[in-house]
């Protein structure tokens, strides 16, 4: 059973490894539009609504939306063969032995470039706004439950230089590391018998 919690920050392309991880090992992928498709599903079948995301959201409070989320972070991991990717899941599923924590970063001026691709239109005071807006974001959902320290190469089985690393090079790591710390997981130890 897969399952990998990933956390990155904007401008590493975390998303994309992400998203090609999972297609390479065969997992589903939980990214947020994902968790909120499911979240919907729920709030609106649950009350025999119907209607988008956008429009049950306006109806949720943060208590609420944040408890849901947790739930359906937790039981997608107990399904397993998942990539969840955001939401806080790494700092969710920390206790958990069968799940892998992944951290992808980089450099603050690798990120600037990487979003200056991404919106040309923007100047560098309003990406490097976006960045710290992002952090402070990340800082939040994640301080709670891992500390000030949240950083910490402790607390991540991977941790990914997005600018060390480009996006193939870093699928290619994560993969050969996940199927043989999977594969280690299942099999029995030498000499002695799997019963």
């Amino acid at each position: 059973m897969t399952v990998i919690a990933m956390t990155h920050e904007i401008g590493t392309h975390g998303r994309q490894i992400a998203s090609e991880l999972a297609v390479r090992l065969g997992i589903d992928f939980a990214d947020d539009q994902f968790l909120e498709r499911r979240i919907a599903d729920r709030l609106m079948h649950g009350k025999g609504r119907v209607g988008t995301w956008g429009q049950q959201a306006r109806n949720v409070d943060d208590w609420t939306l944040a408890r849901r989320a947790t739930d359906e972070i937790m039981e997608l991991s107990a399904y397993g063969n998942v990539l969840i990717r955001g939401w806080g899941a790494a700092s969710l599923l920390r206790g958990k032995a069968h799940v892998i924590r992944v951290r992808v970063c980089a450099p603050a001026s690798f990120r600037l470039r990487v979003l200056a691709e991404r919106y040309p239109a923007q100047d560098d005071a309003a990406l490097r706004w976006l960045i710290k807006h992002s952090d402070a974001c990340l800082a939040s959902n994640l301080e709670p439950v891992l500390g000030p320290d949240w950083q910490s190469d402790d607390l991540y089985h991977l941790k990914i230089d997005a600018q060390e690393m480009p996006v193939s090079s870093s699928v290619d790591v994560l993969e050969r590391w996940i199927e043989a710390r999977t594969r280690i997981m299942v099999e029995p130890q030498s000499g002695m018998h799997p019963y």
